[in-house]
């Protein structure tokens, strides 16, 4: 159960799937890295919401090249974590494969989960917001 803010609302543990990141994507995908970059800023300033970004091994090194989504993350320091998901984004079908059988129970203490890339667990229990478009 998420604990109450300071501010009498309740801080919630917000999930970003970031699992279709990989350094040769291109695109209308680019987009998604940069809108959680923005939510994470706008978090720090007006929530105490705590923050699991889920990566791949090579997609987290592809965001944390980009200095302004380091720089986004450190800023959360303690309520922030970096999850690493061992799937290869480069694989689709795979990585769907994950996010409908093994991903709900990574996601068993997320109240909220935001996907970038067109899709979610739908065994979840959690609540899911889906970006279908930039």
């Amino acid at each position: 159960a998420a604990a109450p803010a300071t501010n009498g609302t309740n801080v919630l543990t917000i999930g970003m799937n970031l699992l279709f990141v990989y350094p040769e994507m291109g695109g209308i995908r680019n987009s998604g890295p940069s809108l959680c970059r923005a939510v994470l800023e706008r978090a720090r300033e007006a929530s105490g919401h705590r923050f699991r970004l889920l990566v791949t091994a090579i997609g987290g090194e592809s965001l944390f090249d980009r200095p302004e989504f380091e720089a986004s993350v450190e800023a959360l320091a303690e309520r922030c974590q970096i999850e690493v998901m061992d799937v290869d984004p480069r694989r689709k079908l795979r990585r769907f494969a994950f996010e409908q059988a093994r991903f709900p129970r990574v996601l068993r203490d997320v109240d909220l989960l935001h996907s970038f890339d067109y899709g979610m667990p739908y065994l979840s229990r959690c609540r899911n917001v889906v970006n279908m478009r930039p």
